[in-house]
């Protein structure tokens, strides 16, 4: 054996190395996914009653062009007891004396929002989540099988890695 098929066995051998540690990363970034995406599809809606709200004050000041940080002062009734909040918003487009719809926690009815926390769409925020933690560790394990069948795949890997290596230590 001369020194090319020496170092084309040694970088094949890196290689293989280095794509378990990619896949053992990426199983754990994929894990943290899924587990986010089975927390979003289980967690419980925190804003679910609404009630309508009388602004009696809105307090703006306009940072750009497009956005305001505003402040409004709402009024508004639950079960025959009188609220007066604040909610931040980033819409100007209110105006003192109207109304608007506010969502509240039935268990905190002082503990409002100007949108209402809906399951449907947290739902497809979790399945995308859970979906990307599988693609993200699926990709992984593509890795460590593509360079166990191909040696020149697992050579080429095993090059790169050298190149990140040497890029590093020159970098620092």
């Amino acid at each position: 054996m001369g020194i090319t098929s020496d170092l084309y066995e040694g970088s094949a051998n890196l290689g293989r190395v280095s794509s378990y540690y990619t896949a053992i990363v990426c199983s754990i970034l994929g894990l943290i996914f899924v587990v986010v995406g089975i927390w979003m599809l289980f967690k419980k809606a925190k804003y679910t009653d609404q009630v309508s709200a009388n602004i009696t004050n809105v307090n703006c000041n306009p940072q750009q062009m497009t956005f305001a940080n505003c402040i409004l002062h709402v009024s508004y009734d639950v079960d025959g007891k009188k609220y007066d909040r604040s909610i931040d918003t980033d819409d100007n487009s209110y105006t003192k004396g109207t109304d608007v719809t506010v969502y509240y926690d039935p268990n905190s009815p002082d503990d409002i929002s100007l949108t209402k926390e809906t399951s449907s769409e947290d739902r497809v925020g979790a399945w995308v989540f859970m979906l990307l933690g599988l693609l993200i560790a699926g990709i992984g394990w593509a890795d460590v099988y593509l360079t166990r069948k191909s040696k020149a795949v697992a050579a080429v890997e095993g090059v790169g890695t050298v190149g990140s290596f040497v890029k590093s230590l020159v970098d620092n």
